[in-house]
């Protein structure tokens, strides 16, 4: 920290072991708690003001907090806040617990939940960078969770790796055999260098390997 943080921090400590109106403690408890990523001072901040306009931005900064715990019961802990706090009128609070929720159920592998929140956060905020930054492990979520067709109409038509991949994926896994194949195949050709290149190359490969068997001509194999 410069002079004056130090400076800014130490008057907050000050202020806080005064007299002064809950509004003012929050403030104080707030910035001190953000300084240092200190939970307990957080918790401090909702309880000095319940009402107050930190409160909800306490809670919020606690939990995500919480949600980086090697703890379960810590992390559990964490989704409820998000979630509650995902009600908020708040709206930049409401969203981004919203998009912490997806996250930290993402994190722990717990699939359709991922893809449950994660398919609320697009839906309720389109187009903003919360949003966006959800397509991708909302559709890893959904395929994963076996939600074939939900994440079918998350990659939509796009070509990137991850979603190009997956919605040919999610074609073979709904019995669309022919056009899935086609799929990867149409994705090799646009990442040939692609992340998912060799689990792409697999059922091509063995695709031409069985027509060629049934044509009696291995040689085209």
């Amino acid at each position: 920290l410069c002079g004056r943080e130090k400076e800014a921090l130490a008057a907050y400590d000050s202020l806080v072991l005064r007299n002064i109106p809950a509004s003012m403690r929050a403030v104080a408890l707030y910035r001190l708690a953000c300084a240092r990523n200190d939970i307990a001072l957080f918790r401090q901040c909702e309880q000095a003001d319940p009402s107050g306009r930190y409160a909800s931005f306490a809670r919020l900064k606690r939990a995500l907090l919480l949600a980086k715990s090697d703890k379960t019961a810590e992390r559990r802990e964490a989704t409820g806040t998000f979630l509650e706090l995902s009600m908020s009128s708040e709206k930049s609070v409401a969203e981004e617990a919203l998009y912490a929720a997806a996250t930290l159920a993402y994190g722990d592998r717990r699939w359709n939940e991922a893809a449950i929140l994660f398919g609320r956060l697009m839906k309720t905020y389109p187009g903003t960078p919360r949003a966006k930054a959800a397509v991708v492990p909302y559709a890893w979520s959904a395929f994963l969770a076996g939600r074939y067709t939900e994440c079918m109409s998350a990659c939509g038509d796009s070509e990137a790796d991850d979603l190009f991949y997956l919605r040919a994926s999610s074609m073979i896994a709904l019995d669309r055999k022919e056009q899935g194949l086609a799929e990867l195949s149409r994705y090799l050709e646009v990442h040939p260098r692609g992340r998912y290149r060799a689990s792409a190359e697999t059922p091509v490969q063995r695709a031409r390997f069985d027509a060629a068997a049934k044509k009696g001509d291995l040689a085209a194999a």
